[in-house]
């Protein structure tokens, strides 16, 4: 019995009125639809470029190597030192970049510094993070990876006598 009498009283809303509601819901939808859609792209937008990236973390190889050399200037043993700076500092510091870069963009501050578009203030403080403190396992990480990547020296078999 009330199903009945809820329907009649569906029956008798004018269609101007259905229409009107189904308009409404439309609106909604579509408001919602591009806020979420302008969030999104916002976000989105926020990245840095390939070659963006790769200016940053070409800033922190060459910081890093800047620190090898002013190291190996203050050293005792130049000749292993200096074999260092040439065969193993280059993969070092690489990975210092990649690992300090990555270290950085799990951060609140440097996130918001990129939504924000404070690209050179970004590039400031991330080579800041690489000399810290909070970075130091990442040195030390990059450090034995580059012990451990003791490639022999090949021998060809025209050098042996």
């Amino acid at each position: 019995m009330e199903t009945g009498r809820f329907l009649m009283k569906v029956k008798k809303i004018s269609l101007n009125t259905k229409l009107a509601t189904v308009f409404f819901i439309l609106f909604i939808l579509v408001v919602s639809v591009k806020v979420l859609s302008s969030t999104f792209s916002k976000q989105t937008g926020a990245m840095l470029s390939l070659s963006e990236i790769k200016s940053i973390r070409n800033s922190l190889t060459k910081e890093c190597l800047k620190q090898e050399e002013i190291s190996l200037n203050k050293g005792d043993n130049l000749d292993e030192d200096l074999e260092w700076f040439k065969t193993k500092a280059p993969s070092y510091c690489n990975c210092i970049s990649l690992r300090v870069y990555s270290m950085a963009l799990q951060e609140q501050d440097f996130k918001e510094m990129l939504i924000e578009r404070r690209k050179k203030q970004f590039k400031s403080e991330i080579i800041s993070l690489m000399n810290s403190e909070k970075a130091k396992w990442v040195t030390d990480f990059c450090l034995s990876k580059a012990q451990r990547n003791t490639k022999p020296k090949r021998s060809y078999a025209s050098e042996k006598k």
